[in-house]
């Protein structure tokens, strides 16, 4: 998308020259000259820890990550708490990320940008699992 939006930018610019697209002074030459492709992946993010609010926590943790720092100045902190955990519905849990395995939507729903996760919140019996996986600060 963004290839094609520099395209025509370059082709529409009034820095646009028929005769060397490309030329010295053009916008696609900036375009093309600056053009930086897909991002660098960290292998760790140390400097992270204590971002992501703690699921043992509740909606205390939600509060102090997302209500409190991250959405405070919305006007609508709890709309927007909201909104991004809705990502819940095509990710899952990974015990090498939370300590926790699996998804929280029905199997048929996984992957699936829908309300299957809002929904299982409300409409699901929840009971307490202890020591999930065997780690006594999971439960």
């Amino acid at each position: 998308m963004i290839i094609l939006a520099e395209a025509v930018m370059g082709r529409t610019s009034t820095l646009y020259n028929p005769e060397d697209y490309y030329g010295e002074g053009t916008l696609a030459r900036k375009f093309r000259d600056n053009f930086k492709a897909g991002r660098v992946t960290s292998e760790s993010c140390n400097d992270k820890t204590g971002l992501m609010p703690n699921p043992e926590e509740g909606c205390a943790g939600l509060s102090n990550v997302f209500v409190d720092h991250i959405y405070q100045d919305t006007g609508m902190p709890w709309t927007m708490t909201a909104a991004i955990s809705g990502a819940h519905t095509i990710g899952s849990a990974k015990q090498e990320n939370s300590g926790y395995e699996g998804f929280w939507s029905e199997p048929d729903q996984q992957g699936i940008f829908n309300n299957d996760y809002y929904k299982s919140l409300l409409l699901k019996g929840w009971s307490p699992q202890l020591a999930v996986n065997g780690d006594p600060l999971k439960n």
